[in-house]
């Protein structure tokens, strides 16, 4: 060390000795945490070229971030900057537009050159780099040209992914918190279409790719079937039918010859309808082989349409009518609570007695209305007149109404977006119904057990006689009387024939059997199959396979291109609320809001009206007014005019 400082120069400019380690260090430090990138094409290699260029591009990393970090801009520019293209450049200066609060304009914007001018100072800039910027021009309003529809499209294009029913105030408010910027609804509006578009997919384009994805799900065993106009060289969509597999095979698993058939219209700028098959599984939550002489039963929403074609082509078939339509049809010109009570009542018997003296006592209250229902045929619409080969009694359309409320989301999407959206929830639901089946208990399925336990309830109140054969007399209070055929599995109440699980007097009966020191096992045998646990699990052991994504369906070899339905656009904005019919009740919340706000509002209570301070008080609507001179009906005493003369 001695000899070193002998022969050193203290002359030769070393005073920043310190400071010049501590650069040294520094500089180590950021070699030592360096991090390779080995997705690049260019290799480091030793040279003092490359080694100038690593130091650059660590100058301008450094830079950058010196920019984000301090009061430059974070969209800065400088001297040299390359990009991958125009469109790159120009969507990096509307960002930097919108930061700094400046409008830029295009002076020149063509295949070779990009001028961009700030109305300014000295506003230059081009393609190749920055000459200078103004930072003294900014904005004094709220409107940037920069923020165009197509800018805030590709903004908002992951909430749109995540939350597409974000309502368009939400996305207003949250641009204007981020950029601090106006913008209207009608440009939110705007760029959420074209954001919901590169999302979802056009809706022109998914129909070229629906040969595609019906070879991916006929790659995976489901039945699909597609018809074209053939005489049209660009076979013109007109209908696709598409049977999951698994499906069909737990349809058939569930020992129940019910389906219910309802459509749901389709949005967007190709509407249509979404037509469903649904099925009724144990726990009452072309391809199936269905001949003419088939003994389903089929229930709807008595659709003109619907009605010929069942009894054309299943003849043999049971067609039900759902209820609810009935009402509402029913409610046209009988608008009262005591009508509904009187069809229920008609439509819940199940002896064909019983069915009688309601009708007699529905004649009694209003003559009309029970003729009105008499020319709709029983055998539709009441449990009276069932055959009971479907082990069911249902009255309503349900399945088929939840099923459509749940592809609601799904129904203003593209046609393959919808046709993958309804797939999806089929298999979400399969997932579901297993983590139940994992929790329930017992040899029969919840609702079963439930329908099954109350019986048990009632059973106690009847006192069951044997008459020597196979035959039981059970009688109960308040008249009631029936006859129970355990050999048969039959009641003359019908209930235990209709639904399948045992009613209350033939439990009444297996107990005075069991009295007798004769086994009949547990009740729980004597209920159909369908309700059985195991009949439930095997229901829904078949799982809807999974497929890939598009980018990896075959592609089919076919010399004409798929085009959409035509479909002339209606004048005016689509409206997306469901049409209500006039007589529809206003919900609960819209009169407690009316409440709230001290207007008036009609209650659900038939002929009430909610007043200021909440309280329901009855109107005088659907009310006849008599007048006190002539007796007469339809005018009061301050109009009457003497029709009919006075007394």
């Amino acid at each position: 060390m001695a000899d070193f400082n002998l022969n050193l120069d203290k002359d030769d400019g070393c005073v920043q000795i310190d400071g010049f380690h501590n650069e040294v260090g520094t500089n180590d430090e950021h070699e030592d945490i360096e991090v390779i990138d080995n997705d690049k094409w260019d290799s480091i290699d030793e040279g003092s070229e490359d080694e100038r260029k690593r130091r650059c591009v660590l100058n301008n990393l450094a830079k950058e971030k010196r920019c984000s970090l301090g009061n430059v801009q974070k969209a800065s520019f400088y001297v040299g900057q390359k990009f991958k293209s125009k469109k790159e450049l120009k969507e990096k200066i509307d960002m930097h537009a919108l930061e700094t609060r400046r409008n830029l304009y295009y002076k020149k914007n063509d295949n070779l050159r990009l001028r961009v001018l700030c109305r300014g100072v000295v506003p230059v800039m081009n393609a190749s780099g920055v000459v200078g910027l103004n930072t003294k021009n900014k904005s004094k309003g709220k409107e940037i040209r920069a923020c165009t529809a197509t800018f805030i499209s590709k903004r908002i294009m992951d909430q749109i992914d995540t939350n597409p029913g974000i309502p368009l105030r939400a996305l207003q408010e949250q641009l204007q918190k981020d950029f601090e910027v106006g913008v209207s609804i009608d440009k939110v509006f705007r760029a959420k279409a074209i954001a919901t578009k590169i999302v979802e997919g056009d809706y022109t384009k998914q129909y070229e790719i629906l040969r595609d994805y019906v070879l991916e799900l006929q790659a995976t065993k489901i039945d699909v079937y597609s018809e074209q106009n053939p005489s049209n060289p660009t076979r013109r969509f007109k209908r696709i039918y598409i049977c999951l597999d698994p499906l069909k095979k737990g349809y058939n698993a569930g020992l129940r010859d019910l389906l219910g058939f309802d459509g749901a219209h389709m949005k967007g700028p190709f509407p249509g309808q979404v037509l469903t098959a649904v099925g009724l599984d144990s726990n009452n939550g072309e391809d199936l082989d269905l001949g003419s002489n088939s003994n389903f039963t089929f229930i709807t929403d008595r659709q003109k349409g619907l009605i010929p074609a069942i009894a054309q082509l299943f003849p043999c078939a049971e067609h039900r009518y759902c209820l609810r339509h009935i009402h509402q049809n029913m409610r046209v010109k009988w608008k009262l609570k005591e009508y509904k009570d009187h069809l229920w009542r008609c439509a819940t018997a199940t002896t064909v007695p019983e069915f009688e003296h309601c009708m007699r006592e529905c004649s009694n209250y209003d003559k009309e209305a029970c003729e009105w229902l008499r020319k709709i045929p029983p055998k539709h619409w009441s449990r009276s007149h069932f055959t009971g080969r479907e082990i069911s009694g249902i009255l309503l359309n349900n399945l088929c109404e939840v099923f459509n409320s749940k592809i609601i989301e799904g129904r203003d999407k593209p046609i393959i977006g919808c046709l993958e959206y309804i797939r999806q929830y089929l298999m979400k639901r399969i997932c579901n119904v297993m983590k139940v089946m994992d929790k329930a208990k017992g040899p029969l399925t919840p609702t079963a057990t439930t329908i099954l336990d109350v019986n048990k309830s009632h059973a106690s109140r009847y006192i069951a006689r044997w008459n020597g054969g196979e035959k039981y007399q059970v009688t109960g209070a308040w008249q009631d009387q029936h006859v129970v055929d355990v050999r048969n599995n039959t009641c003359t109440c019908r209930k235990w024939e209709l639904i399948g699980i045992p009613c209350k007097h033939a439990i009444a009966t297996l107990y005075e059997i069991t009295k007798n020191s004769e086994d009949v096992g547990d009740i729980y045998r004597w209920v159909n199959k369908v309700y059985w646990f195991h009949t439930w699990k095997n229901v829904y052991s078949y799982k809807v396979e999974t497929i890939k994504g598009r980018i990896m369906w075959p592609k089919i070899l076919y010399p004409t291109t798929l085009i959409p339905p035509i479909h002339h656009k209606q004048p005016g904005r689509t409206t997306k609320k469901r049409k209500k019919s006039e007589d529809e009740k206003l919900s609960q919340s819209q009169i407690g809001s009316q409440s709230q706000s001290g207007t008036h509002g009609v209650s659900q209570e038939e002929g009430c009206k909610v007043g200021p301070d909440g309280v329901q008080n009855l109107t005088r609507k659907y009310v006849s007014v008599t007048c006190a001179k002539c007796k007469n009906k339809g005018h009061n005493s301050r109009t009457c005019k003497g029709q009919g003369g006075g007394s």
